[in-house]
């Protein structure tokens, strides 16, 4: 290198903070210094094939979110020959503004399912009739229920299943049985014999099934340059990240080196299957697939059919239900289906428009403001993140000196506050007013964190780790101030008091002010979001209207939770009643009436403890682990007998005793002489 072109950098470089107190002193005269964003670099010399060359360049990285527009001013030095200092031009305001960054979560199909399966019960002859009754058979021509077919292809188990009474059941005229609850006439009896075919139907519409694959993310770096009258705007994008300027009045590289964070508000769907109505094409759900999008998560959907009462369940599973007939309805196996799911959030939206959906895409909070639901739109998944979020810019310019990038004032949080509100509605609003307390223009970020494990801020599918409430930016004035309002939501149906982090920062990271805000929730009178469907699980199904007498429990098969007690170490021990029963069903109630035992509460050899026996009035009865006896005159063992009554809260009872022993030795047997002795005696 030549020792001109040596002394030419070194000039420029010493000349540098000489221009800086010049252009703020002309350029600035009321704008205090304030620390840049980023990091500044210079650029010396390159080699190049025709030798050294000097090329002078200024780096700076800046960071830039979505909501704040970070502003730089750089001066120009023009150098010609034999010239040391250079001519100052004009500023260059170089402008910067990101998009909303949007989260597209590609598809995978999966799987197609029917919208309504449902079942359908037919009455027919019973056998006992003479007639050809109810056909079931694998291998059946004209089964009862027919065949369903997928084109020619027959769909093995389609044909549905049979249910017919004995003739032990038809007698019981209280008996109801699968279905019957839909025929009319009531239950099959002796007088009325029928028997009942149960058919799995698809309904006229289906849907196909996507999973969700991994989100691609996207955005654009706006970026606008101005010196004088001129001026030049151009965009970045993760998919075409580097500008290059060399023409005209700017000497300008730019270039989008990444983000600088993971989303804090991206989604987390891989635990969801997205599901569009696919086909007939002529079928008006599938003409408006656009608002009739349901997003399902994985534990309500059956991946090979194989679960009863989920999203994809298969013939060969309502086949199975046939065997529940006692126990069950008709349409059990077959409930949250994607019918009753879209129905229950279609039932909401008709009581409140502006209600948050359980399933539908289109009512859901994450995707309202995110995508344009209309005709033709793209089969896929969109959701802005509103969360404050950074993109790291490197801005290159020829002969060129940063003069400022930004200024920072002073803010404080002056107000923060959350209404009292009810529980699981939209009606929580957080209020923070922030003011600029300084002499510059600032951009602020205002975070609400740390929130009580109740307290969330976005609509999230169930199982999503999305309940952080979105960070706002605002740029404020010297002396004004703002009004943010936060969305807050509850996780809980709660009475309760709450609390979450207020603070005010800088894009930087700067803390100016910081305030905890406490507020109180009530819970909600009613249930929020629809819930799955409780199947009835009564052994005997009885309409309304149809009075049939109660039955008492069953004792017949009591037996005591405990048959022997080992070691005897004169400790209580709980014995529970088991085995008693109910023919209705009905919840059955223990209640421990008397404790007895074959030997005195207090004699020679047994520990000298007294009680023996409690818990009278409850239902559980606690006995001593103890026997008499001594190696010169040994005992046969002790056996409690434990006397109670069950109750089915109808006015049905009936009354036990069960035995539990305590053996002399561990390998001897317990002989019972009797209840003779009353073992809560001493209590």
């Amino acid at each position: 290198m030549s020792k001109n072109k040596i002394n030419l950098i070194m000039r420029y470089l010493l000349v540098l903070p000489l221009l800086l107190v010049f252009v703020t002193g002309i350029c600035a005269t009321e704008a205090k210094a304030a620390p840049p964003i980023g990091l500044v670099e210079f650029q010396d010399c390159i080699q190049d094939e025709d030798g050294l060359e000097c090329e002078e360049k200024m780096t700076v990285t800046v960071p830039v979110s979505f909501g704040v527009t970070q502003t730089l001013d750089a001066v120009t030095v023009t150098k010609n020959d034999g010239q040391e200092n250079g001519t100052l031009e004009e500023t260059v305001r170089i402008e910067i503004t990101k998009t909303v960054p949007i989260e597209t979560y590609p598809l995978r199909y999966l799987h197609t399912v029917a919208y309504y399966p449902h079942e359908e019960v037919i009455q027919v002859p019973h056998p006992s009739s003479g007639c050809e009754g109810c056909i079931d058979c694998w291998n059946a021509d004209y089964p009862t229920c027919g065949w369903t077919y997928q084109g020619s292809y027959q769909i093995p188990h389609s044909q549905g299943f049979c249910i017919a009474k004995t003739h032990e059941e038809l007698a019981r005229t209280c008996l109801w049985f699968r279905g019957e609850e839909l025929v009319v006439g009531g239950p099959a009896t002796t007088e009325n014999p029928y028997a009942t075919a149960h058919c799995m139907r698809l309904g006229d519409v289906y849907f196909h099934g996507y999973e969700l694959s991994e989100y691609t993310k996207s955005y654009r770096i706006n970026i606008k340059l101005s010196k004088g009258s001129e001026s030049e705007e151009f965009e970045l994008t993760p998919t075409d990240p580097v500008v290059v300027l060399t023409d005209g009045a700017f000497n300008f590289t730019a270039e989008l080196l990444g983000d600088l964070d993971e989303y804090q508000g991206a989604l987390e769907l891989d635990n969801y299957i997205l599901y569009i109505p696919s086909a007939p094409d002529t079928h008006p759900m599938v003409e408006d697939y656009q608002n009739n999008m349901l997003l399902v998560p994985r534990e309500e959907v059956s991946r090979d059919g194989g679960e009863p009462d989920k999203v994809g369940v298969s013939f060969h599973t309502f086949r199975r239900l046939g065997s529940e007939y006692s126990v069950s309805e008709a349409g059990d196996g077959l409930h949250n289906q994607l019918f009753h799911k879209h129905n229950a959030d279609l039932q909401k939206l008709v009581l409140n428009p502006n209600a948050e959906c359980t399933y539908l895409v289109h009512g859901k909070r994450d995707f309202k403001g995110s995508m344009t639901f209309k005709a033709g739109m793209d089969k896929a998944l969109k959701h802005k993140v509103n969360d404050i979020n950074y993109s790291l810019i490197s801005l290159t310019m020829d002969y060129a000196e940063i003069k400022d990038i930004d200024t920072q004032s002073i803010g404080i949080i002056k107000e923060a506050y959350v209404k009292t509100f009810t529980s699981m509605t939209e009606e929580g609003k957080m209020v923070v007013v922030i003011s600029n307390e300084g002499d510059y223009p600032t951009d602020y970020i205002v975070t609400v964190t740390k929130c009580t494990m109740n307290i969330r801020g976005t609509s999230c599918p169930t199982g999503a780790l999305c309940w952080a409430i979105p960070a706002q930016a605002r740029s404020l004035n010297p002396g004004k101030e703002v009004t943010l309002e936060f969305d807050v939501f509850t996780r809980y149906n709660l009475d309760t008091s709450n609390e979450c982090l207020v603070t005010l920062k800088s894009p930087t990271g700067k803390k100016y002010d910081s305030v905890w805000v406490v507020f109180d929730t009530k819970k909600h009178k009613s249930k929020y979001s629809w819930e799955l469907q409780q199947k009835n699980e009564a052994s005997e199904l009885t309409p309304a209207g149809t009075e049939c007498p109660n039955q008492p429990p069953d004792c017949s098969n009591a037996a005591p939770s405990v048959q022997t007690i080992w070691p005897a170490n004169n400790k209580f021990v709980p014995v529970n009643i088991t085995g008693v029963s109910d023919p209705d069903g009905d919840p059955v109630t223990i209640t421990i009436t008397s404790i007895m035992q074959d030997e005195p509460v207090d004699t020679v050899g047994d520990g000298q403890f007294v009680p023996d026996g409690k818990g009278i009035g409850t239902d559980t009865a606690e006995v001593r682990a103890e026997r008499s006896g001594t190696r010169k005159v040994p005992g046969n063992g002790r056996v409690y007998t434990i006397g109670f009554t069950a109750s089915d809260g109808k006015g049905g009872e009936c009354s036990g005793t069960v035995k539990v022993g305590v053996p002399h030795d561990v390998e001897d047997t317990p002989l019972d002489d009797g209840a003779l002795y009353d073992s809560t005696a001493g209590e």
